[in-house]
């Protein structure tokens, strides 16, 4: 785009030049004219079979929905909630078409009870809550049901899981090797010298490791 409409040779050399945000913003809008997909869309599907072109109208809608993305991706880290709630519109009929009408239906009703049902007291406590930033740091603002999903997965961790903690390692978790003590009981079977001795590391744990702590350890 550069080298073609400019006269650049490449992006390096565009960027020496030292546009201004006015031009930046004109070069934006091209672009997006000229690779997103529009209101043009329906022209597009009534072209004749040998004129319409398939393959660049699903790009056109890629990049639309990726745009889409990472508007709300960008405005969700930055702690624009004003930002959020009007990027939510454009994802509820895209959650509609694919059947994820739940996730549509939540949507709608929340827009619905922030600026139509909700007191103004009510409205500006969810609206204020609705991401937050647990370390303060620029652009590192998040849902709150993340938070309290890794906060239940600590929680779980710390109950139920029976990890150990092993210092100097990257992964502070691990399952113990039972692969040995179980080659040796089997060899002791083989030439029938059967334990019969209660397996007291076993009945602590009450059973072997289960998936949690094999996805633990991976």
């Amino acid at each position: 785009m550069v080298t073609m409409d400019l006269g650049h040779a490449s992006l390096e050399a565009f960027a020496a030049s030292e546009p201004t945000l006015d031009e930046l913003k004109a070069i934006a809008n091209k672009i997006a004219l000229k690779y997103v997909v529009t209101h043009k869309l329906f022209q597009m599907r009534c072209k004749s079979q040998e004129q319409y072109d398939m393959q660049h109208k699903n790009a056109l809608l890629v990049n639309k929905y990726f745009l889409l993305y990472e508007e709300l991706s960008y405005s969700m880290n930055h702690g624009d909630i004003g930002h959020v709630e009007t990027s939510i519109i454009a994802w509820i009929p895209i959650l509609k078409a694919i059947g994820k009408h739940k996730y549509a239906m939540h949507m709608t009703s929340f827009l619905i009870n922030m600026h139509f049902v909700f007191p103004a007291g009510l409205k500006h406590a969810v609206c204020y809550h609705v991401l937050v930033n647990p370390t303060g740091k620029v652009m590192r603002w998040q849902a709150v049901d993340w938070c309290v999903e890794l906060n239940n997965l600590f929680t779980k961790m710390a109950a139920q899981s029976p990890h150990t903690v092993v210092l100097g390692r990257k992964m502070c978790c691990e399952i113990p090797d039972l692969i040995d003590k179980g080659r040796d009981m089997m060899e002791k079977v083989a030439h029938g010298e059967g334990n019969d001795e209660p397996n007291i590391e076993m009945d602590d744990r009450e059973e072997g490791a289960e998936m949690e702590d094999i996805l633990m350890e991976v």
